[in-house]
Order: C-alpha cells, then structure tokens, then sequence
C-alpha cells in the first residue's frame, strides 16, 4: 500500500503559516539591525573614511547574521513540516487500514451494502449485493434502483430513502425484491450518510437475506397451525401439559368428553379442574414426566358425581429442543358407549358378514381380449353356468345378438379411455334361455407401462328390480288413471303456490290442460280476491303442519256451473321427509248441502207440528184433572188415572 499524500490544503497551510513567521522576524531584525547600527556606528566612528569601512564590514556582517538567521528559522519550519506531514501521513494510513479493513468486510460479507447520494444513485455496492442482482458493482455504480428492479419495487425502495433522508434517522424494513436468484426477502437497514460536519449527503444500507428464516418462521407457523387444528379437530381427546401438569393446548373433544367447554383451561392445573384424579393416575402421571410411555389402554374413571366414564388412552413424554422432558401428552377416547355397545356390534359384524356370503353378486376378470380369465362360483346363481363353462368366453357371448353389439360398443370405448365404469346395465342369458337384467361395474387393469391388461369387476342379477320398475311404471299409469277417474279434484303445488300436477277434473275448473297448469299460479287462472283466498288456505295448512278442511264454492271454467267443495289440504313430503308442497283434494258437496237444506227445513216443521200437538195434549190433561175433582167431590172415583202427574206443591194429582 502506498503511503497516502498528504492534503494540500493542510500543507499550504503550514506554508503560509511559516513564511509568514519568517517574513516577520526577518522584518523585525532587518528594522532593528539597520536602527540600532547605524546610531552606533554615528557613536563610535568620526571619519568618514572609517565609517565607510564601518558600514560595508556592518552590511556583510548583517547578511551574515540574516543568513544564519534564516538558516536557523528555515531549518525549524522545515522540522515543523516534516513532523507535520510524518502525523498526517500516519493519520492517513490508519484511516486507510481503516478503509480497507471496511472494505475487506464489505466484500467478505454475506449481506448485501450499499451507499447511495442524495438522487439515489449507488456509490457503493458491495461484492454480495452484486451477487443478488447479478450485476457487477461497475455496472451498478452512478445508477438507481430502476435500473435494477422492476418499477414497483424500485419505487418502494426510492421513497424509503428519500424518507430516510428526510428524517434523518435510519429505519428498518422487510423488502421482497426480485433478484437474480428469484423473489428473496430481505432485513434491510438504512440510515442517513453524513459528512464530518453532520450534513447528509446520501443513505447507507444493509440488508440481509432473511428468505430462508420467513420459509422457516412460515413453515414453522404452518407447521403450528396444522398441529393446532390436527389437535383441535382430533377425533380423540387429545390435551398436552407442561411439568407442573398445566394445560398448553387441548383438543375440543377433550374439552367436550371432560365437560369442560364453558371455561378457558390453558395455564390451569390439571388436578384443580378434576380434583377426584386419584392417587393411581397422579402416579402414572409422574412416571411420565420422568419419560415412560404408556401404550393405549382401556380403563374406568370415576367421575366427581360418580359415574363411571370408560377411556381407552395413552401417555407419551414431550421433548424440548435441548431433550429435556417438557410435560406429557395425554391421548383419550371416549368408549363408554363403545363398551356398552360391543355385543351389538359383534352381532352387526357377524349378520353383515353372512349378508355377504349369501350375496348373488359374482366378481370376474378379463384380459385385454375381453376374454373370461377368473369368475366367480357365484356365476351359477345368476346364470345357471359353472365357472369352468364360462372361462375363455367373452361377456357378449352371453348376451343377445342386438345386446352384444350395442354393449360391445359402450365397452370399446371405455377400453379405448382406460376408464372404470359403473353401473353398466346389460341383458345376459341364463342358460335356461330366460333373460337376465345384469348391473356391471369395473376397473381397468394396467401394467407398469399403461398398457391396458384387461378388466376386473362385479356383476349383479337386476331382473327383479327390473321388474319392480316396470311394475311401478304400470302402477303410476294406474295410478293416474285412477286419479283422473275419480269425481274428486286433485292437485299438487309447490311451496311457492306453482302447481305441480293436477288431474282431469281440475282441468275443467281451470278449463285448461295439465300441462297449462303446471308451472303456474291461482293468480294466472281466477280472480285475484280467489287466488288470495286459495293461497291464504295453502299456508295455513302448512303453518299448521297437518290437514286443514274449508268449503269453498266455485265456478268450473269449462263450462260456467258452479259447485260446493269440502276441500282437504295436506302438507306434502318427499321420500326424505323434506316439505315439498301442499296436496289438495276437493269433492263436490252440492247435493248433499241441498240434502242438509231440505232436513233443516223438515225439522223446523216437525219441531212446530210437536209443539202444537203438546199444546192440545196439556188442555186433555186439564180436562181430566177436572172431571176428576168433580168426580170426586161427588163420592165417585176419579175415571182418569194421573198419578204420574205431580203439582207444584209436591202431592199427587187427583
């Protein structure tokens, strides 16, 4: 390393400085030299002859003693400027070794450094930061941000400098800039750059590579939550506890098996929530924070109200990072209703395990011929043919000629896509001849390459749902004929008031066709005030959620005649017992209210013809009551017999 110059300023500085000091004592000697000789030479020489020698000896005398004057006073300054510019320079190597001491660790560092001027121009750009851009520290220097990173980022990275400089206080920053290793994310600091004088002439800044740590804090963050909701959403209680058996985190199962879900139980102890854990357990728990691990086991723990809550659980220790133990886990499940339900479910398994052997079902296999190469005996009892029989065959050689081909094409196309296929409904011949409706589903068999290798599958006999289908098809065709036969109006709407269906006589009410009707409103066929009352009717059957009886009148569209109805509306269910609607039956009561009419009127006659006759009954009566008195006061016996009859007063009548 060269040894640095020393500033010319600092040396003109001494210069000036020096002659300056020169000049003076010179002046002052020369002034005094010239005064105080002179008068001496007046005092001690008379002759001018002398005087004139007195004078030149004084004149080389003076230059003698000027020049060592100057000799002594230039040695001087030059021994000041020597030690001037040995501590200058010794100054400026220090700074230097400084300089390149910064350099060297500028250089030799991992974080990126960087100085930018106060136009955001980079002066300094070391050998990393080079490295994340893929540029050259010649290429950057002089430039800005925009010529390195897009526009956005560098936009993001040009106003944290001007803020930067405009507060004069260094700040730091997550950036994620695209650099020529891909997006990284960097911890950048960055602060003012000030002269010695404390003006700021630019930024500086550091930034280190923190991509690797935000994969790691997000992974170990992912990693977190996944524990959290694994634990959380566990379909076993599962709780996990620290030294002094304190609760870290627990699952909701936990919190639901123990009764505990109304409360916060993290940071509390284990024995304050359950004081009823006995001694057993408190050891247990002790033998696991000393590191044994319990494998599942099924055992009873007495409740504080007494119940018996039957648990299968485990215990493992927990680790920290420098493998001390941590705590405990505990693992539980539920299985009292499990043990209460075993020999159920042991007689489940055993009925589902004969359903299965007495299945009709056959599973077979094929090469990629569509050849027979495995069937099931079960094939008997579908087909009537041994397994034997059928090896070698193909499905369309069991089927008839117009199935074969159609079948046979469906087949080759799935073949051709290596697809499974499900639910392919075919007829097959029964050795008998009588045709069979089959149900086929299967899986393509592949070799390593994807070569196609053949089938295999399960076939089911359908015939009897087969025709049960066409037995519900006739059924429904009855059914409707049935409906449209009967004198009663049916109909069926929706939750909306949209009519579903409707037979033959409700078409003559609205005096359109079925299918008219389906799809619309009350609104679309009779008066509003009716479509009103119609819908007010519907929904209170439905509040009501059981039928609801109202007699109504109205006029059939098809030919203008009117007729009394008894109509019943019922809330209508789907197979699933969702509400769908409301089915309406009307039967036509006109007869029968004119019946009703003409008995009211018979009744009202009667009940006037009953009450006369009973008028003239009673003037009867008086008259024998009074025969009788007659009778008796002269001393016969009374001829009417009224004993029955009793007066107000309590005594039989005479």
């Amino acid at each position: 390393m060269q040894p640095p110059a020393v500033p010319a300023e600092n040396g003109n500085l001494i210069n000036r400085q020096g002659a300056l000091r020169i000049a003076l004592i010179y002046a002052v000697f020369a002034a005094l030299w010239i005064l105080l000789s002179d008068q001496a030479v007046g005092l001690i020489f008379k002759d001018p002859v002398t005087m004139t020698q007195a004078s030149i000896i004084k004149g080389w005398l003076f230059v003698a003693v000027t020049g060592l004057l100057l000799y002594v006073l230039v040695g001087r300054l030059v021994r000041q400027l020597q030690e001037a510019h040995r501590r200058q320079t010794g100054l400026l190597m220090e700074k230097q070794r400084s300089l390149d001491l910064l350099a060297a660790i500028s250089d030799h560092s991992e974080d990126a450094i960087f100085a930018k001027d106060l136009d955001g121009r980079y002066i300094l750009f070391n050998r990393a930061a080079s490295g994340f851009v893929g540029k050259s520290a010649a290429d950057i220097l002089g430039r800005d941000d925009l010529a390195i990173f897009p526009a956005e980022q560098a936009k993001m990275l040009m106003d944290i400098g001007r803020r930067v400089i405009a507060s004069g206080r260094a700040e730091t920053n997550e950036e994620a800039l695209d650099t020529a290793q891909g997006r990284r994310i960097f911890l950048a600091t960055k602060g003012p750059l000030r002269t010695p004088d404390g003006s700021v002439v630019g930024i500086f800044g550091i930034s280190r590579d923190i991509s690797e740590r935000k994969r790691a804090e997000i992974s170990l963050y992912e990693t977190s939550e996944r524990l959290r909701l694994l634990v959380d959403h566990s379909p076993a209680a599962v709780a996990m506890f620290d030294r002094d058996m304190r609760y870290l985190i627990a699952s909701k199962r936990w919190l639901m098996d123990f009764g505990v879900t109304g409360c916060n139980i993290i940071g509390r102890s284990h024995y304050d929530l359950f004081p009823e854990i006995g001694e057993e357990l408190r050891d247990i728990h002790r033998r696991g924070l000393a590191g044994e691990v319990f494998q599942p086991k099924d055992g009873g723990f007495v409740r504080a109200n007494g119940c018996v809550q039957w648990l299968r659980w485990s215990q493992w220790p927990w680790f920290q990072f420098d493998g001390s133990i941590g705590g405990i886990v505990i693992f539980a499940e539920e299985i009292t209703d499990r043990k209460l339900a075993e020999l159920s479910l042991a007689e489940s398994e055993k009925r589902f395990h004969d359903i299965v052997e007495a299945s009709a079902d056959w599973v077979w296999e094929v090469d990629a011929q569509g050849r027979y190469t495995y069937v099931s005996d079960s094939i008997e009892s579908l087909l009537g043919y041994l397994s034997a029989e059928i090896l070698g065959r193909t499905p369309f050689d069991l089927m008839p000629a117009n199935e074969a081909a159609r079948v046979g094409a469906l087949f080759a196309a799935i073949a051709a896509r290596k697809e499974p296929f499900r639910d392919l409904d075919h007829i097959n011949v029964h050795k008998d001849g009588s045709l069979r409706h089959v149900w086929s589903n299967g899986m393509p068999i592949l070799a390593p390459d994807g070569t196609l290798l053949g089938y295999r599958g399960l076939d089911r006999d359908i015939t009897s749902r087969k025709m049960a289908e066409q037995e519900l098809r006739n059924t429904k065709d009855m059914l409707r004929v049935v409906i449209n036969t009967i004198p009663d109006l049916i109909w069926l709407k929706d939750l909306e008031g949209r009519y579903l269906a409707c037979n033959s006589r409700f078409e003559a009410f609205f005096g359109a066709t079925e299918a008219d009707i389906v799809g619309k409103t009350d609104f679309d066929f009779v008066p509003s005030a009716l479509a009103e009352f119609f819908r007010e009717k519907d929904q209170a059957a439905l509040a009501a959620n059981t039928s609801v009886e109202n007699e109504e009148e109205i006029v059939f569209a098809s030919d203008g005649h009117r007729e009394h109805l008894l109509t019943i509306k019922t809330p209508y269910r789907d197979s699933q017992g969702t509400l769908i609607g409301v089915l309406g039956i009307a039967r036509d009561m006109t007869e029968r209210k004119a019946a009703e009419q003409s008995l009211i009127a018979r009744n009202r006659e009667l009940e006037r013809f009953n009450r006369a006759m009973i008028g003239r009954e009673m003037d009867v009566i008086e008259m024998k009551k009074v025969i009788n008195a007659l009778s008796q006061e002269l001393g016969r016996e009374p001829p009417y017999p009224l004993a029955f009859m009793k007066q107000t007063d309590g005594k039989s009548a005479p």
